[in-house]
C-alpha cells in the first residue's frame, strides 16, 4: 500500500485496471470500507446486486491497488487488535528516500495527527471544495506559524522555507490530481451489457491476466472458474478452511482444493484450467456429489489433529512438535498395500 502510493505520487505507471460490466448473475462482493486483515468474505458480498439483472461492474485485474486506493483517500485500515486507522501524508515529504526507498510517506493512524501530516480522507470531506493553491497556501501558513513558536536556532532558514513551500503546493495538487482527474489511470471495461463478452469469455481472460502474476492466489482463480459449475464451493472452502484452523495450525483454501484435487484423481497441482472445459464441469459434478463424504473427511482431520496430536489454540509449536515426534516415532507405517486401502 505504501509503495503504490509513493507511485503513483511520483507518475509512475501502475498497469492498466481491467472492469467487467454485466448483468449476470454471479456473486458480487463490495470493496471493504476498512481493510481488515482476516477478513471474513462472506460478508462483503452483496445479494440484491448478484441477482441476473441487476447490473454491476467487476474489477478483473486491479482489487488490489483499488482497494488500496478506497482505505487511503475514504476508509481505512483495521490493526491486529481491530483499531480503525486512518491515512495521513507527509505533505512536506518527497525531498528525501526513506530506509524503504520511499520518497513519499503515509501511515495510518487511530490519532489525529498534526501537521506535516495531513489527513487524506480530509480530501472527500472538509475540503471537497477547495483547490489545491487554496489548501497548499493554508498548509504552508500553518507550517510557518509552528515554526515561528520554535527557538530561534531550530527555526527554518529562508532557503529550506522555500524547498518546503514548493514541496507543500507540489504534493497537495498532485494528491487531489490523484482523486479529481482520469489521467493517472488507465481503464479498460469488457461490456458484457452492450457487447458480447458473456461469462466464459471474460472467465479465460480473467484466468490468463491473473495467473502469470500474484495478484491473486491459486484458489482466487480457482473459485472465478468454479462459479459456473458449484456456486457454493466457495463457501463450502472457506468454512472447510476455518474448521481445520480451530487448531493451532493454519491451513489456506488452496490446502483444501488440493486435498479435493487429490481425492478426485486430478493430481495435487492447483489450477484453474482443471475447472473448467468439459473436464471441469465433470470435476465439479463429482465434488459436489461427494461433498458429504469431503466433509466428513475433513472434520476426521480436524479431530484427529486436535484429539489425536493434542494441537489447541493454547498449545504451543513445541509441544506440537513434540506430540508430531512421538506419534510418528510410535506408528508403524503400514506396506504400501495397505496404506493404498486406507
Amino acid at each position: 500500500m505504501l509503495r503504490l502510493f509513493d507511485s503513483l505520487m511520483r507518475n509512475y505507471p501502475i498497469q492498466t485496471l481491467l472492469f467487467w460490466r454485466t448483468r449476470d448473475e454471479i456473486k458480487a462482493r463490495k470493496f471493504m470500507e476498512q481493510v481488515d486483515w482476516d477478513p471474513d468474505l462472506s460478508d462483503y458480498y452483496e445479494p440484491n446486486i448478484s441477482k441476473a439483472g441487476a447490473e454491476k461492474v467487476f474489477v478483473l485485474d486491479g482489487q488490489q491497488r483499488m482497494q488500496t486506493l478506497y482505505a487511503i483517500f475514504r476508509g481505512a485500515i483495521l490493526s491486529e487488535s481491530g483499531i480503525r486507522q486512518e491515512a495521513y501524508f507527509d505533505v512536506t515529504s518527497g525531498d528525501k528516500l526513506t530506509d524503504t526507498g520511499l520518497l513519499y510517506q503515509i501511515k495510518f493512524s487511530n490519532e489525529s495527527l498534526a501537521l506535516p501530516w495531513y489527513r487524506v480522507a480530509d480530501l472527500l470531506g472538509s475540503h471537497a471544495q477547495r483547490n489545491a493553491e487554496e489548501l497548499a497556501d493554508e498548509i504552508n501558513e500553518s507550517l510557518a506559524s509552528l515554526d515561528s513558536a520554535k527557538p530561534v536556532e531550530l527555526r527554518e532558514t529562508e532557503e529550506s522555507r522555500r524547498g518546503r513551500e514548493k514541496r507543500v503546493r507540489r504534493n497537495i495538487s498532485q494528491l487531489i490530481s490523484l482523486l479529481r482527474e482520469e489521467r493517472h489511470f488507465w481503464v479498460q471495461q469488457l461490456d458484457g451489457v452492450a457487447d458480447k463478452f458473456p461469462y466464459k469469455t471474460v472467465l479465460d481472460i480473467f484466468v490468463r491476466v491473473n495467473s502469470g502474476g500474484t495478484k491473486l492466489d491459486a484458489s482466487d482463480l480457482m473459485f472465478a472458474a468454479m462459479k459456473e459449475g458449484w456456486d457454493e464451493i466457495e463457501e463450502a472452502i472457506e468454512e472447510t478452511t476455518e474448521l481445520l484452523n480451530s487448531t493451532n495450525l493454519q491451513f489456506d483454501k488452496t490446502f483444501a482444493l488440493k486435498c479435493l484435487l487429490v481425492a478426485h484423481g486430478r493430481g495435487a497441482e492447483a489450477s484453474a484450467e482443471k475447472f473448467t472445459g468439459a473436464d471441469g464441469e465433470v470435476l465439479l459434478a463429482e465434488m459436489e456429489a461427494g461433498w458429504g463424504r469431503a466433509e466428513q473427511a475433513f472434520q476426521e482431520l480436524r479431530d484427529f489433529l486436535a484429539n489425536d496430536l493434542k494441537i489447541s489454540q493454547t498449545r504451543s509449536s513445541a509441544v506440537i512438535r513434540a506430540s508430531y515426534r512421538s506419534l510418528t516415532t510410535c506408528t508403524k507405517i503400514p506396506s504400501r498395500t495397505k496404506r493404498t486401502a486406507h
